[in-house]
Formats: structure tokens, sequence, C-alpha cells
């Protein structure tokens, strides 16, 4: 991947970083951002967009560009810059996303990269699962191979099926629902009537080209 890809000048990264989010807001039922993602993208990113944006804008005015609204500028876009290369990355990784989108997106295509291409992922996400609040359940996961909460090397996120059964799933295709989770821990609340059943989960690493890696094992817990 281009690592130069991100504008820099002022005003070119917050005309690109405003293109990215107003592409993606008009299209995350069809990239299926949602769960943890959903919520950083929500809650992480656009905040910090949004304060770099109004960094900029008071920055221009030349007449009234003081040093306390320069110091906030270098501040909001170093805060920035990691949050859209992470961004990046997070869409790169998603299988719904093509390279059509991440050029309206101003982001680089991944046929463009130049690089050699990541690894199927051969190791699995290994989970554990906090039931300790009401209506919520908690997963915290590590790599089958390392046992550390990083990412393997070209990884974009853990792949995460899960469903109420009243019986044990044969396969991982019995857990219908499915989320693309980019950093441990994953969340999930419950109705009330959903207490007391048994919920399901399995996870594989998927890479940033959105190939996914071996299924671990199929996990359960009772919603609390």
């Amino acid at each position: 991947m281009n690592t130069e890809w991100i504008n820099r000048t002022y005003e070119g990264l917050y005309e690109q970083t405003l293109q990215t989010r107003n592409y993606l807001d008009g299209n995350f039922g069809k990239f299926g951002v949602e769960g943890t993602s959903a919520a950083w993208v929500n809650n992480v990113f656009k905040p910090a967009q949004t304060n770099y944006g109004n960094a900029v804008l008071a920055w221009q005015n030349e007449a009234e560009r003081t040093p306390a609204k320069i110091t906030t500028l270098h501040t909001t876009h170093d805060a920035l810059v990691p949050l859209y290369r992470e961004l990046n990355k997070m869409l790169r990784g998603l299988p719904t996303v093509t390279d059509t989108d991440l050029q309206e997106m101003a982001l680089p295509k991944r046929s463009a990269s130049g690089h050699t291409p990541v690894p199927v992922p051969a190791s699995y996400p290994v989970a554990s699962i906090d039931i300790g609040t009401i209506r919520h359940l908690t997963l915290h996961y590590t790599d089958s191979h390392t046992g550390k909460r990083g990412k393997p090397h070209g990884v974009a996120g853990a792949v995460i099926r899960w469903a109420i059964l009243p019986e044990p799933p044969i396969d991982v295709e019995d857990l219908r629902n499915s989320i693309l989770d980019t950093a441990t821990p994953f969340s999930l609340d419950f109705r009330e009537d959903e207490r007391h059943q048994t919920v399901y989960f399995c996870l594989a690493w998927q890479n940033t080209r959105g190939e996914r890696g071996v299924w671990g094992e199929i996990i359960r817990a009772i919603i609390p």
C-alpha cells in the first residue's frame, strides 16, 4: 500500500477526509459497517475529523491566525492522521468495499499497492466471554499462535459469527449473524426476553484483501 496517500496540505487533508466521510455515510449499509466498528467510526473518527475541519477553517483566516489556533490545528492534525490510516485499513479489509469505492472515498486502490500480497491468516482468534453485565456479552480475543491481543501481520480484523440457538450448531454456517471487528473487545447487547438463552460464537481472522483464515472453536455463553 502506498504510504504517501494522505494529502500533505492542511486544506487538502480536510477535503480528502471529508470526501471519505461523506461517501462512507452514504454506504454504511452496503459496506456492512456495524457493531464496534460502526461505533468507532461514529464516536472516534468522525469527531476527530470534525475537530480538524473546524481547526482548518479557523486557521484559514490569516487576519485572525493566532498562536492558539495554530497549535489547535497541529494537535487536531496529529490526532486525525493515525485514525485516518486505521479507517483506511478497516475499509480495505471489507470484501464489500470495491476498488471503485476506495477511489470514491479518496483512498488508494488495493491493486495500486505495489507490495507483495499479504498471506491468508494461518492462525485464528481465541475468544473468552465476559458475562458480568446483565443483557450484555463482551468477547476478548487473542491470536492462537502468539497469545497476544494484537492482530497478526496483514490482518484487518476478526470475522465474528454468532447466533442464539436451542441446540449446538452443526457448522459455522448455522451462525447467521456476522461482522468484521477491527479491535478486541467486541460487545453485544441483548433484549430482556433473550436472557438465559444460549448464544454461540466462532471467530476467524480476515486479511486486508478480504481473505478469511481458518475458523477457531465454536464457543458459547448463557445470556445474563
